[in-house]
């Protein structure tokens, strides 16, 4: 019988023993036919018992036997997970959860960390870093440099690796039609054979060649993405020769590059590439823009290019060092004091994974902690079912079942609720993960990150699935192989040992479920910490509108600006600045006082304009505000910490300090005149910085007033929402200067929230976790409990017949749960201790080890315990010592 017919027979069931029954009978009648006697005939045949195994004979050779006993088996379990419709449901809600999880981190972790750029040969990409030490003796990590060093690092390794540069991809305001129509798009300046050397094809027009980026000669063409093209222009051909404009240059685009390559930076998409001699100061040393890719030939070796690369870089870093020549020498030794270190690049590089990978690691092992104790919690369950089914298991060997049979019965359960849990998480993973990425991004600026499913997602699931049916199903089917019948029989198989494995898993889970309280605590005070920080200024009722203009225009026409916007019936206050604080934007310097030597611990500049203190509700503490006539470099406002630093505290209003000014050029010498109460400038984990407010109003050496081509204005609205009013102030300053373009609007409120958006995701997801963990220990504790109590329902009904009390009823029940749930308690302190270490980047304002840290879990797992053991113990006390007797 061919392989195809005996893989349908097994579905056939009942019709093809039907078949072989009547093949059977038609023997029989024909040896009737032949002239044998009808009883002779039967007899021939044998008993009812041979006739059942010609049957089965029969059977087995037209079926594929082992296809056709895994059938059996999971009808059978099917119709044992019915018949227990609420454990089954609760086994597979909790597993799907916890695998969805572990699904989600893992499609996060795959297409940030671990997905291939799709690129030729992207495993012989690398990026250049630089690990150093800043003046003050910190260690400081970075991984851009100029373009004057890009180009000769790339002539020096020639013929052994192509080197290239990228720009961070940001935000631009670019425009196709009129000002009034600008809009925002994510940009990325390269290198022109970044293409070609990635192999990247266009699916439309051309993409850029190494003539489109040549110096001083750079043509004015861009390249736009394939999913900006279908979003924004729906795939429209008639895009190539479209022409776009940013400030005062007109680029036009030249093609679009095919639909797999989404950049370099997970996390985010680039829609528009430009060469990167499109952007101007390329002979700047210390502009530190590009990222530096570096992808190896055939046969080079990496650390010889690596050595090759600093040779060049040290050597014009040294040379440029010459020219500081008002820096001390100390600041000079040993300069440059940072090396290169070359990192694997293939999967691509970007700041999302700098800042989230440790997140990703605490978050990934809370997710394995939850799944740890949900497969623990089943197979729990799944033992207690074992136990209870001891006598059912022992009759079917007795007559004459195989051990493994009855084991390969009960890992064919397990591995179906696996199988139904993992179906389940992976729809919950299909959302978890989009939702996670959701939370991480920005208003302004989404992540994009690319989560299809690839041989890896896949694999990981099915391992997992593997994982989760070994873990909790191998137990009971290790117990059910080894079950001996006649004890079974008697009622006395394998309790013991049963309750042992199960009081020893309750350990494991109280442990572990520790552990999940503990970092999801630390990550909450983390962020209660640093909600309830005082920034130094009220960022309520703020709205920030970015102002650029083509033509830069003098500090007069700004100031008229504000005048207009101060006058509108729902403005409190407004003001103007260079970029508002938390924006991520810093600038600083070098300062020296008294006619001291250059301090190590360098200042942070913002430059705003009159009021800008009133409006940021920033305090004052002496000294005056800025007046319309002040102007830089000549004087400035400073923060306490200012003082603090470089005045030992003293009051600095009325005196004077120097910038450093480093290459030749006259130290500008600026008169404090207020102090101010410290303000949060650049991130909201930093300390308090020294702060220097700079005038708007700049003037040059000659005194000339400098036109401004951008800044921010500042507006405390009355209203409780500032956004509502957005559109209204953007036509009043449209109105007042139509050269003057709103390009971004915000809140002070969003700066300050997209600063915290690591620790509201940590302490969402953990809180969940945490909450999942403890809904799973009290189930496992009630678990293991009602089994305990249904084992010894005949003592404690003889113990309440001779006079114990409801209290000795409780501690007798409870005493041994209770110790066990201490002792696992005891075991997740140290692991929560030693796994805070791990997260301690992740706090501010908390230590992992301190007292009430590890406090408040072991009180939420001894509540815990508590009311998981209620229901059982109002159980047990109100056992009938009579009916349990009767039924004895």
């Amino acid at each position: 019988m061919s392989f195809l017919s005996r893989l349908v027979n097994v579905f056939r069931g009942e019709r093809l023993n039907r078949e072989i029954a009547e093949e059977l009978e038609s023997h029989l009648h024909e040896a009737v036919e032949a002239g044998r006697d009808p009883q002779e005939a039967r007899r021939a045949l044998g008993n009812a018992f041979q006739q059942r195994q010609h049957q089965e004979t029969g059977h087995d050779a037209r079926v594929l036997v082992w296809l056709d006993l895994l059938r059996a088996d999971i009808l059978f379990a099917w119709r044992h997970l019915l018949k227990h419709k609420v454990v089954t449901s609760a086994a597979i809600l909790s597993l799907a959860l916890a695998m969805g999880a572990c699904g989600a981190a893992f499609r996060l972790v795959n297409a940030l960390f671990i997905r291939p750029l799709p690129i030729t040969n992207p495993s012989q990409l690398f990026v250049a870093r630089f690990d150093g030490v800043t003046f003050q003796g910190e260690p400081a990590h970075w991984d851009s440099t100029s373009y004057v060093h890009m180009i000769n690092m790339r002539a020096a390794v020639k013929g052994q690796a192509e080197v290239m540069g990228v720009e961070y991809a940001q935000r631009y305001d670019l425009t196709y039609g009129s000002d009034q129509a600008m809009e925002r798009a994510t940009l990325q300046h390269i290198s022109g054979w970044l293409f070609p050397s990635f192999g990247v094809k266009p699916a439309l027009g051309r993409l850029f060649t190494e003539d489109d980026d040549r110096y001083k000669s750079s043509k004015p063409y861009a390249v736009i993405s394939y999913q900006y093209w279908k979003n924004r222009f729906g795939r429209d051909p008639n895009v190539l020769g479209r022409s776009f404009r940013i400030n005062n240059d007109l680029f036009q685009i030249i093609g679009v590059c095919e639909e797999k390559f989404t950049g370099t930076e997970p996390g985010m998409i680039p829609d528009v590439y430009l060469p990167v001699t499109a952007q101007g100061n390329l002979d700047d040393v210390g502009n530190g823009w590009l990222r530096i890719l570096v992808q190896l030939k055939p046969g080079a070796n990496i650390d010889a290019v690596r050595d090759r690369m600093y040779a060049v870089y040290r050597t014009v870093e040294q040379e440029r060092a010459k020219h500081w020549t008002n820096l001390p020498k100390e600041f000079l030794a040993g300069y440059p004091r940072e090396k290169i270190v070359m990192q694997s690049a293939g999967s691509g590089v970007s700041e999302l994974q700098s800042e989230y990978r440790t997140a990703l690691i605490a978050l990934s092992a809370l997710i394995v902690l939850v799944l740890l104790i949900a497969c623990a919690n089943v197979g729990n369950l799944m033992s207690a079912q074992a136990v209870s089914r001891a006598k059912e298991f022992a009759l079917r060997i007795s007559l004459g079942a195989g051990r493994w049979r009855l084991a390969r019965m009960v890992a064919v359960e397990s591995a179906m609720l696996a199988i139904a849990s993992a179906v389940l998480g992976t729809a919950f993973a299909a959302w978890a993960a989009p939702f996670v990425i959701r939370e991480i991004g920005t208003r302004d600026q989404p992540v994009q990150l690319i989560m299809t499913a690839d041989w890896r997602t896949i694999g990981f699931g099915l391992v997992l699935t593997l994982f989760v049916t070994l873990i909790f199903g191998l137990p009971s089917a290790l117990s059910v192989s080894s079950l001996k019948p006649l004890s079974a029989l008697k009622g006395s198989e394998n309790v013991h040992t049963g309750r042992l494995r199960m009081h020893l898993s309750i350990a494991a889970q109280t442990a572990l479920c520790f552990v999940v309280l503990f970092l999801a605590g630390l990550f909450t005070s983390t962020l209660e910490r640093l909600t309830g920080k005082s920034l130094g200024y009220a960022p309520d009722r703020l709205l920030l509108l970015t102002g650029t203009t083509q033509h830069p225009q003098p500090p007069s026409v700004w100031n008229q600006i504000v005048e207009r916007l101060q006058s509108e019936p729902d403005v409190e206050s407004a003001s103007l600045s260079s970029w508002p604080l938390l924006s991520g934007r810093t600038e600083n310097d070098l300062v020296s006082t008294n006619g001291n030597p250059l301090d190590k611990v360098p200042a942070r500049f913002v430059w705003v304009g009159p009021g800008w203190l009133n409006t940021m509700k920033v305090t004052l503490q002496g000294g005056r505000d800025f007046r319309i006539q002040d102007a830089s470099p000549k004087v400035a406002i400073v923060s306490r910490q200012f003082a603090k630093q470089y005045f030992n505290g003293a009051n600095p209003v009325g005196k004077f300090f120097e910038l450093a000014a480093v290459v030749n050029q006259k130290r500008d010498r600026i008169e404090i005149i207020g102090l101010t109460d410290d303000v949060t400038y650049k991130d909201a984990h930093d300390s308090m910085l020294p702060v220097v407010f700079m005038p708007m109003r700049r003037v040059d050496e000659k005194n000339q007033i400098q036109p401004a081509g951008e800044g921010i204005f500042s507006v405390r609205m009355k209203s409780a929402n500032p956004l509502a009013q957005a559109s209204a102030l953007q036509r009043v300053i449209q109105s007042e200067e139509p050269s003057i373009r709103i390009s971004n609007i915000t809140t002070q409120e969003d700066l300050v929230r997209d600063q915290l958006i690591r620790e509201r995701m940590l302490t969402a997801l953990g809180g969940f976790f945490a909450i999942v963990a403890l809904l799973l220990a009290m189930i496992g504790l009630y678990g293991v409990l009602n089994y305990s109590v249904q084992q010894r329902e005949r003592e404690i009904g003889i113990r309440i017949a001779l006079g114990a009390t409801a209290v000795n009823i409780t501690r007798i029940v409870t005493a041994q749960i209770f110790a066990i749930a201490a002792a696992g308690t005891l075991i997740g302190l140290g692991l929560g201790e030693a796994s805070g270490k791990y997260v301690q980047t992740l706090l501010y304002g908390v230590r992992a080890g301190a007292p009430s840290m590890l406090l408040l879990p072991a009180i939420a797992l001894l509540l815990a315990t508590a009311l998981a053991a209620l229901p059982v113990v109002l159980r047990a006390i109100r056992i009938d010592p009579v009916t349990m007797l009767r039924a004895d």
